[in-house]
């Protein structure tokens, strides 16, 4: 018998899966009697003399005794067990078949006194792997895949699939996981992008962990939720009904992103692979991310001598600015220089209107930025949030989708499997609960796309802005709630051609991010002029088309402020957002619209004039 280390054998594990899980000699291995004895690891199962014979270089069962083989794979930490044709579950014939399999495994050894290694639902869990490996969505990572069923973290409801990215040699492991939390009581899957937890639980314990972890998971929501909300997924607080384990508020805490998903309606295979595989893209592309994002436990020394603050640098000269695109560099600038500078800078926009905005928010307790798509208004709303908390954990962010019901704002009900109706509370009320419990601190409310619920969607909290402090009992709940003067609200609404809605200049003092007005007018020119002069000409073409256009109907600058701005970049982004737009208004007249294709207004606008 071969001495061997852990090492040799997860290497040749990881060499099966490559070379030989996925072909025609290898289907249906499980059934051949040769191969009764598996090693069981991360969520899979594995020929054991078949792994010893490739380790050794030797034919399978040849030579070897399985009873010493499996003895020493043991000894090694790994888990050997014995298959038959009873207890060998194939794999699934759809990945939403695969999740039900486990599901209903789970439901039936959740009522045990104990949990403990299950085989079945290991099989099960084994087949909800393979459909994740032959779809090829890990082809740009190395996975570690494992699943618990009631033995962490004290759960008892929900059985877990958490997937990994495998560290590379030297390096740390990442900090993000994917987190499936079956719950086959309610019939529900709750699917998460989230910064682990474990080890920070163990050095300060859960309660200081969830604090940490929620700043830290804010951070990352920011960067993402822009494609989450496209991809279906939340950006608000996991629930407290979808987490029913004893780390309930760490697991909510440490969450960046979560869908929830019905076993009984799961969407088609393609569509939960595709939302893995942008969960997979996550995991990749925020690993960096996510390990700064992560907060230090603070640790005890001895005070420092408060050194003397640096005079803060003077403003650049007119006509320049900065585009600020990471988080922790817009928080140096807030640490550093006035609300209206930062935020201005950051937008190449002129600080007296940010000022005007602050002063407006401040003054009336909530601020409305209306205008058309592209003109920055959602990146204004968050820098105008960060300068007025001054604490990312004050700050919530709240994008309304698309038939978002009347009150979904303050309260919403949903119907349980049961028949039963629940009242969920909405992101509006949450907000009023936090800043009513820590008054000394200002928090604000982004709501994100208002124009998908419009001022139905405030419910009662149309009468509770406008009279801060005053108290209301909620018809849903029956709670009573009053919107504190801690708390501000920034809303973001996309209009077109329609006037703003009455009620709701009533209830918001209003911006407007007008392309032919200020703030907007001549960010573009700004922006180019530093950091794109060979594409000057573009700011002046979007002059033309948006006045052609009417101003409100009209392109953004935003879609132009790119860092990789170019001739080919300026042409996709005039091409595929830009003439859509133009067609639109056009309507049936093409000959209207030729004349602003990109090579005609290329040809007037790239040269300057003789």
């Amino acid at each position: 018998m071969p001495k061997m280390t852990r090492a040799e054998v997860e290497q040749a594990l990881v060499y099966f899966d490559k070379t030989y899980r996925n072909t025609e000699k290898f289907a249906g291995w499980e059934q051949n009697p040769e191969n009764s004895l598996v090693i069981e690891y991360g969520g899979r199962i594995f020929p054991m003399m078949f792994i010893l014979a490739h380790i050794s270089g030797k034919a399978p069962g040849m030579y070897y005794d399985a009873r010493d083989a499996a003895a020493q794979f043991t000894n090694l930490g790994f888990k050997v067990v014995r298959l038959s044709r009873n207890t060998v579950t194939a794999k699934a014939s759809s990945l939403p078949e695969a999740f039900r399999g486990f599901a209903k495994r789970f439901a039936d050894i959740a009522g045990k006194v104990e949990f403990g290694p299950d085989e079945e639902l290991d099989r099960c869990a084994a087949s909800i792997v393979r459909h994740f490996e032959d779809s090829g969505v890990f082809k740009d990572i190395t996975p570690v895949i494992t699943h618990f069923a009631g033995e962490k973290g004290g759960w008892s409801k929900s059985a877990i699939i958490k997937i990994a990215e495998k560290p590379a040699l030297g390096k740390t492991a990442s900090t993000l996981h994917i987190v499936y939390y079956i719950m086959p009581e309610t019939r529900e899957i709750l699917l998460t992008l989230e910064l682990a937890s474990d080890e920070m639980i163990s050095a300060m314990g859960a309660r200081r962990a969830s604090i940490l972890l929620a700043q830290s998971a804010m951070k990352l929501r920011l960067l993402c939720q822009d494609t989450a909300v496209l991809m279906g997924f939340s950006t608000a607080e996991i629930e407290d009904a979808y987490l029913s384990g004893e780390l309930t508020e760490v697991s909510r805490a440490a969450a960046v992103i979560h869908k929830i998903l019905f076993l009984d309606k799961l969407a088609p295979e393609k569509e939960m692979l595709a939302d893995l595989a942008f969960l997979v893209d996550l995991l990749r592309d925020f690993g960096k991310a996510a390990t700064e994002a992560r907060i230090d436990p603070p640790r005890q020394q001895e005070p420092k001598p408060i050194k003397p603050i640096a005079p803060a640098p003077q403003p650049e000269p007119a006509g320049e600015g900065k585009v600020i695109t990471d988080l922790d560099d817009l928080m140096k600038e807030f640490a550093n220089r006035p609300p209206s500078e930062q935020v201005g800078d950051s937008m190449n926009m002129p600080s007296v209107w940010i000022e005007r905005m602050n002063a407006l928010l401040h003054g009336y307790g909530q601020l409305l930025l209306a205008g058309p798509p592209g003109t920055g208004k959602t990146h204004v709303a968050r820098g105008l949030a960060l300068s007025a908390s001054q604490d990312i954990g004050r700050m919530t962010f709240a994008a309304v989708t698309p038939g978002a019901p009347p009150g979904c704002l303050i309260e919403e009900e949903r119907q349980t499997d049961g028949g039963k109706w629940e009242v969920i509370d909405g992101p509006l009320k949450r907000a009023a609960k936090k800043a009513s419990a820590d008054p000394k601190n200002t928090y604000v409310l982004v709501i994100d796309d208002l124009h998908f619920c419009g001022v139905e969607g405030f419910g009662e909290g149309f009468f509770l802005l406008r009279n801060r402090g005053e108290t209301q009992k909620l018809r849903r709940s029956g709670e009573n709630l009053y919107i504190p003067d801690n708390l501000k609200v920034i809303a973001t609404l996309c209009i077109s051609k329609k006037p703003l809605n009455g009620e709701l200049i009533r209830l918001f003092p209003v911006v407007r991010f007008n392309t032919a007005s200020p703030p907007v007018r001549g960010v573009l020119n700004r922006w180019l002029a530093v950091y794109a002069p060979a594409m000057t000409w573009i700011a002046k073409a979007i002059e033309e088309v948006n006045a052609a256009l009417g101003g409100i109907c009209s392109i953004g600058p935003a879609w132009f402020m790119r860092e990789d701005l170019d001739d080919r970049t300026a042409r996709i982004v005039w091409d595929h957002l830009a003439m859509p737009l133009i067609e639109s208004h056009c309507g049936d007249e093409p000959e209207k619209y030729r004349e602003f294709e990109y090579e005609a207004i290329k040809a007037r606008y790239s040269h300057p004039a003789e």
